[in-house]
């Protein structure tokens, strides 16, 4: 025959070709292939591919398709107006007191070195005043961090973490002066009785105006670190760690309140045991002022046993106050003032 045509060198040239297409195929596949998995886990944006395939040209890939993500998960407080903030503060807080009160009540009597009480008639003795001292004080702390958030926030992009705890700290400073007087009242009714109005009423009468102020300086610093743990660090922290670490929203929150109430409860509960002392002893027979107080805990018990008394009783208050404040947050904003979220995602 001819050479070249039908020949050894002809089949061999063939089988090549044939070769080449299959390990060209084979390449394509795989990559598209590849190409979805990272697509999926995020890592790149799949190209689509032209179906149009002229000889032996191999696809010709059509222009990326930009994929905008998803925005990050914004605060609720940040989606409503002051006036509603104060309102679901309020609820919030009056809903969480509901639930771990007896916490507080050993807590504040392992601070005074009092024997614990479990009859519930003792137990939940001054129960109102502190649903509207913590309903109260939790709806200044929303109107004001609400308020605060406002004036750092920028039109079209969310707030900081550094941003969020700031306007977290300075709404807790400003709600320190009314939550300082309604705790007086608390504690004095854990201690001697009497009703909500007679409790200031006596007060007064007996030590002037001035004994509404017993206590008021620990607690404005408290009340500080207390709500940027609160409303800034552990809604902060939930984010992070369902967004970056895939945790449920609950789990986060609760990892996340309770590491943000370790870390406020260890630097205020110095200032918070010296406040309760001095609240309690209104009359100043054992405990006079802040720095005097706290020279009688440190001489009577040391520093640790003195400063720090009660700390464990107020981790568990705290983590717990954290975790059903912003949850009940969460949960009522949609159900009282309506889904604000704007189609994102809201903690």
């Amino acid at each position: 025959g001819v050479p070249g045509v039908g020949g050894p060198t002809a089949l061999y040239d063939h089988q090549k070709a044939v070769l080449a297409c299959q390990c060209l195929e084979q390449v394509v596949e795989s990559r598209i292939r590849l190409g979805i998995i990272w697509a999926k886990q995020g890592r790149i944006y799949l190209p689509a591919m032209s179906t149009t395939n002229t000889g032996n040209t191999p696809p010709t890939p059509t222009p990326t398709t930009t994929v905008t993500p998803p925005p990050p998960p914004t605060d609720v407080m940040q989606q409503l107006s002051p006036l509603e903030n104060l309102g679901l503060g309020c609820l919030a807080g009056i809903g969480t007191k509901l639930v771990n009160y007896p916490l507080l009540v050993w807590k504040n009597q392992s601070q005074q070195g009092l024997p614990l009480v479990f009859n519930p008639k003792l137990l939940y003795r001054g129960l109102t005043m502190a649903c509207i001292n913590l309903g109260g004080t939790t709806a200044i702390q929303f109107w004001f961090v609400g308020l605060f958030q406002g004036v750092f926030k920028r039109e079209g992009q969310p707030l900081t973490p550094t941003q969020e705890m700031g306007s977290a700290f300075m709404g807790g400073l400003a709600s320190g002066v009314p939550c300082s007087m309604l705790e007086l009242t608390m504690i004095q009714q854990q201690r001697f009785g009497g009703s909500i109005a007679g409790t200031p009423t006596r007060l007064v009468s007996d030590l002037g105006m001035r004994a509404l102020t017993r206590g008021m300086l620990p607690t404005l610093g408290r009340e500080s670190l207390y709500t940027m743990a609160m409303l800034g660090m552990a809604p902060v922290m939930q984010r992070e760690l369902h967004t970056t670490y895939g945790l449920q929203p609950d789990v986060a929150l609760g990892v996340g309140a309770l590491l943000s109430s370790v870390f406020s409860a260890t630097l205020s509960h110095p200032m918070d045991t010296i406040k309760t002392c001095m609240q309690g002893d209104v009359e100043q027979k054992k405990y006079p002022g802040a720095l005097g107080t706290a020279k009688v805990l440190t001489a009577e018990y040391g520093v640790a046993n003195g400063l720090f008394k009660g700390l464990v009783w107020r981790i568990a208050l705290i983590s717990t106050t954290f975790f059903f404040v912003n949850k009940f947050k969460v949960v009522l904003a949609p159900a009282v003032f309506g889904d604000k979220s704007e189609d994102k995602e809201v903690m």
